[in-house]
């Protein structure tokens, strides 16, 4: 068995959702994680060989850092798994109600 045969065998998808240190420093530094033992540019070192190595996976999902908030983020990732899945629509939807004027009516 090789690395490619693995990769691909292995996982029905690979979802990369990528380190705050790339994109988004400065969460990754102003947050106080205990689990945290790399600098920012080691965890983006290792983010991209992660990369590199799942990115050829038919079914690979990455998750950037264009967003404006780490929820924004989770919904993205939530919305591809549900895709995935085949549950399209998402995890959230907005209603629009149509209001209609009354009219004035004079009381006698």
């Amino acid at each position: 068995m090789n690395i490619v045969s693995m990769r691909d065998n292995r996982y029905d998808a690979i979802l990369h959702m990528v380190t705050a240190a790339d994109g988004a420093s400065k969460f990754y530094a102003a947050l106080s994680n205990e689990a945290r033992y790399e600098s920012i540019e080691e965890a983006v070192t290792k983010d991209k060989k992660l990369r590199e190595a799942y990115m050829g996976h038919k079914k690979w999902i990455f998750i950037d850092n264009k967003v404006s908030t780490f929820e924004q983020k989770i919904n993205r990732a939530k919305q591809e798994v549900q895709k995935f899945l085949g549950h399209v629509g998402g995890t959230s939807f907005y209603k629009k109600f149509l209001l209609k004027k009354a009219t004035v009516r004079s009381m006698r």
